[in-house]
């Protein structure tokens, strides 16, 4: 299983799930963005609890996302 996670707030919690998993030794989590090309791109991280409306579009739903540059890659790439 390969999980890939754009969310700063989210992936930790990903990767923790992840490494207390009985199926750990074929979980892979990768905090990255996937897109049409590499680079990085502006992510939009709402407050603890708001996660999900997390993205790279801010909803204005969050109630106040914080702009944050992540790393992005495209899934031939990762793949």
């Amino acid at each position: 299983v390969v999980s890939v996670e754009a969310s700063p707030i989210t992936a930790p919690l990903l990767q923790q799930s992840a490494a207390v998993s009985r199926h750990r030794d074929r979980w892979h989590v990768v905090a990255l963005a996937l897109g049409d090309a590499p680079g990085r791109i502006a992510f939009h991280a709402s407050s603890a609890g708001g996660g999900v409306y997390d993205g790279v579009r801010d909803t204005g739903r969050s109630g106040g996302a914080a702009s944050v540059e992540v790393e992005m890659t495209t899934l031939d790439l990762l793949w």
